[in-house]
């Protein structure tokens, strides 16, 4: 079982990345850079909170000392909060928008390879949880951004007349 819940921690992540970039084939140019650009928004937003939510949680097992304090304390052996759990997830729920049956079959990858991580004493159930609370967060925010960019804007990065 071991070697199961290890290839599973490794792979399933990486599967949802390239499962959302697989995800666009079919669609036309402009929706395709439409994609392109709301994930840079959408990734680059899980990684901030990841990094903010990481700074506001201590984490004992960390070689470094906190040099502020802390909100919560965790024992996770991985850092907080989960960044494998949070980009792939943030991707399926963008992906999500426009190919809905994929998305869910992405996220429920990014979930699982979550899961596989914590059974596998590499997260902790905390750190997965967040994870996905910051990909549905990442990915409203981005969406909302992109609503609100001027037809200008969105013009010349899709593409489209």
């Amino acid at each position: 079982m071991d070697p199961i819940l290890a290839a599973a921690a490794d792979w399933l992540p990486p599967v949802a990345l390239v499962g959302s970039g697989a995800a666009t084939v079919g669609l036309g140019r402009a929706r395709v850079g439409g994609l392109l650009a709301q994930a840079v928004l959408v990734v680059g937003g899980a990684l901030l909170l990841v990094y903010l939510a990481g700074g506001l949680h201590g984490d004992p097992s960390s070689s470094v000392g906190a040099t502020h304090p802390v909100l919560v304390a965790s024992d996770a052996d991985d850092g907080f909060a989960s960044e494998q759990t949070a980009m792939p997830a943030a991707l399926a729920l963008l992906v999500g928008t426009v190919r809905r049956r994929t998305g869910l079959v992405l996220l429920a990858a990014a979930g699982c390879g979550g899961l596989a991580r914590v059974a596998a004493n590499v997260d902790d159930v905390q750190a997965w949880a967040v994870g996905l609370v910051i990909a549905g967060a990442s990915g409203l925010a981005g969406a909302g951004v992109w609503r609100l960019l001027p037809a200008r804007v969105v013009e010349t990065v899709t593409g489209a007349p």
